[in-house]
């Protein structure tokens, strides 16, 4: 198959898999610091507490290999759909808390880990086991969905938590992996 002929017929997978990686937890990187102002605010957390949230990736970068090894048995949809449950709930999980920065990140950590499976992982599996000549262009598409969706993410979420509050804020953030989990289906 051509390169060009990989994109007309592999288009849907490609779609889905730079949707799935824009409102997949890609996101959350580019908005997580949103909401620490109006966290340490509400809960009297010190600063060098909710720095302690940049640790998170180390603690669960031990776990990964384990979502990537569920990702290889059950496949990049199956894989992607746990995510995609996951993920909006953890949102809503967090929209709920009372204050306990221990349940804080707990829940951090937990979509962290299987929020992986809505990243890099198991989107870029779609495009390589799809393209070849193409594979390069194609994942670089998928590449550039969260870095574009996070500019117009960034100010929408910065917003609702100005104007609604930071609970309001995860809830958006639920409904648009929600709606990401929809649409990469």
């Amino acid at each position: 198959m051509g390169y060009r002929a990989e994109f007309l017929s592999h288009w849907r997978p490609l779609l889905a898999a730079s949707i799935g990686m824009a409102l997949g937890l890609a996101l959350n990187h580019y908005v997580m610091s949103l909401f620490a102002p109006a966290l340490i605010a509400e809960f009297g957390w010190s600063r060098a507490q909710y720095a302690l949230v940049g640790s998170t990736p180390f603690v669960t970068m031990f776990l990964i290999p384990l979502a990537g090894r569920f990702t290889d048995k059950v496949g990049a949809r199956k894989a992607a759909a746990l995510g995609f449950t996951i993920l909006p709930l953890s949102y809503l999980a967090l929209s709920f808390m009372s204050g306990s920065f221990g349940l804080y990140l707990a829940i951090l950590v937990i979509k962290s880990i299987l929020g992986t499976l809505t990243t890099t992982m198991v989107f870029a599996r779609v495009i390589v086991e799809r393209f070849d000549k193409a594979r390069g262009i194609a994942l670089s598409i998928v590449m550039s969905g969260a870095p574009l969706v996070a500019a117009l993410a960034v100010p929408l979420i910065g917003a609702v938590i100005e104007d609604y509050g930071w609970r309001n804020g995860y809830r958006a953030l639920a409904a648009i992996s929600v709606f990401g989990g929809i649409a990469t289906f």
